[in-house]
């Protein structure tokens, strides 16, 4: 039977990271990731298979609930393959629970495990908002144990109750988590909206004014642009937003593209 673990947490808690750093050093494991983007562009998937594990992308929503037959179907291809780990990065308005109880009728699994992964730096925001506060908490109430990435004054009331685990390989090899239960109950889960844009090459004072013109409750946006920098010269960039915190990151060697291709999140109000 193939183990089966659900990385989880809310947009931008680092989950893509995480699991980079364990396909870097996967002791010896061979692991199968299923990527799951909220939206039409799955950029998690292309950072994660350039680590050159194999990925199987999911698109067009989270995966507990309108594209249920299509996790399902792509898990049970994975299984033919028999990894060592199967591992399922949720979208980040995904309950795993949801995920989990999806994932019974997949054939030659385990019952499916979730690491949630937290950025206590948020917490607080997020716990009070009144579009994502009750699906930040169902993600850490669901899960059999807490990844943390970073630490906060408050944090002991978040983290008390869970046990943590410093990396995705010492979840897995943690089998007492197995004891954990995700029978917390499910709910109607929040409702999100995603754009893609193609912006044009803009300078970043003036890419980031025109991404919260046109999306100004914006929670998470991520994608590549064209960056104009002050020499005149355009380069791409690997965009990152999280509730306000944004970075441009150079990709190297890439040529300039006339337009860039960014996914937007907005909780509906």
């Amino acid at each position: 039977m193939i183990p089966v673990c659900i990385v989880s947490g809310y947009l931008g808690a680092g989950k893509t990271t995480l699991i980079r750093d364990f396909l870097r050093a996967p002791g010896g494991l061979r692991a199968t990731v299923l990527v799951n983007d909220f939206g039409q562009i799955n950029i998690d998937a292309e950072l994660i298979a350039q680590t050159g594990v194999d990925t199987i992308a999911l698109t067009n929503g989270c995966a507990c609930c309108s594209i249920g037959d299509d996790l399902l179907g792509a898990a049970q291809s994975a299984v033919q393959d028999e990894p060592d780990i199967m591992i399922i990065e949720a979208s980040g308005v995904a309950q795993p629970a949801r995920i989990a109880h999806l994932l019974h009728g997949v054939v030659g699994t385990r019952s499916a495990r979730c690491l949630t992964v937290m950025n206590l730096a948020r917490a607080r925001q997020l716990s009070r908002d009144k579009f994502v506060a009750n699906l930040f908490r169902q993600q850490i109430d669901q899960a059999h144990g807490l990844s943390v990435n970073r630490t906060a004054a408050h944090a002991r009331g978040w983290t008390s109750n869970h046990p943590q685990y410093p990396t995705l390989g010492a979840f897995i090899a943690d089998n007492k988590a197995r004891t954990r239960s995700t029978a917390t109950e499910m709910t109607k889960g929040t409702n999100f909206v995603h754009r893609v844009f193609h912006p044009r090459p803009m300078k970043e004072a003036e890419l980031m004014q025109w991404l919260m013109t046109h999306c100004p409750n914006l929670h998470r946006a991520k994608g590549l642009v064209p960056l104009k920098l002050a020499s005149g010269k355009t380069i791409m960039a690997r965009l990152d937003f999280v509730q306000g915190d944004w970075a441009l990151e150079r990709v190297p060697n890439a040529q300039p593209d006339p337009f860039g291709q960014i996914v937007a999140i907005s909780p509906v109000t």
